[in-house]
């Protein structure tokens, strides 16, 4: 599963040192915290996807922990920004990651 986690997925690391995985979700790409319940989801569908089964968890736990070290120690640095959006002059929303 780690294999293929790497082989579809871009590693890095923000500025302030969370971890990050860039991944492919249709026509577009998105940027997910490696502990992240989304990020979990694509490993889950991934390893489903390549080996027709659910991952167990002990599996999700070891491969987060192999990609978070390869983030951390090979991936690329870079900031990372909170989006903000307005509807009107009362409704801020903002996008924390």
């Amino acid at each position: 599963m780690t294999n293929a986690a790497l082989e579809h997925s871009d590693l890095w690391k923000s500025s302030d040192e969370l971890l990050y995985a860039t991944i492919k979700i249709d026509n577009h790409f998105e940027n997910h915290q490696l502990e992240s319940g989304q990020f979990r989801q694509w490993l889950s569908k991934l390893f489903y996807d390549e080996f027709g089964e659910a991952p167990s968890d002990n599996t999700l736990k070891d491969t987060v922990r192999v990609l978070s070290g390869n983030a951390q120690h090979n991936g690329k640095t870079f900031d990372t920004f909170a989006r903000v959006g307005y509807a009107d002059l009362d409704t801020i929303f903002v996008d924390p990651g």
